[in-house]
């Protein structure tokens, strides 16, 4: 199944959403600041880790608490693509 919205949120209700969606390994999402756009996917969103794409390692929902971010194209997908 996979599921779009295009509604801005904030880290934390993107967070909310892909454990409720039940792809909180496999949701992808814009995180939105004012120097520009990444693509992330969420690695566990109960732990609130997230990859960006084209960078190595992970960050933390945390981190961005005090960031001017918005997230974008939440995209759940509860089914591996290849």
């Amino acid at each position: 199944m996979v599921s779009s919205l295009e509604i801005d949120m904030d880290i934390f209700a993107c967070q909310r959403k892909a454990q409720k969606d039940g792809a909180f390994d496999s949701a992808t999402f814009v995180l939105n600041g004012p120097t520009g756009s990444l693509k992330c996917r969420w690695l566990d969103a109960y732990f609130g880790m997230f990859t960006v794409e084209g960078h190595e390692g992970f960050m933390m929902a945390s981190d961005c608490e005090e960031l001017p971010l918005t997230v974008s194209d939440y995209q759940a997908s509860t089914t591996e693509t290849a």
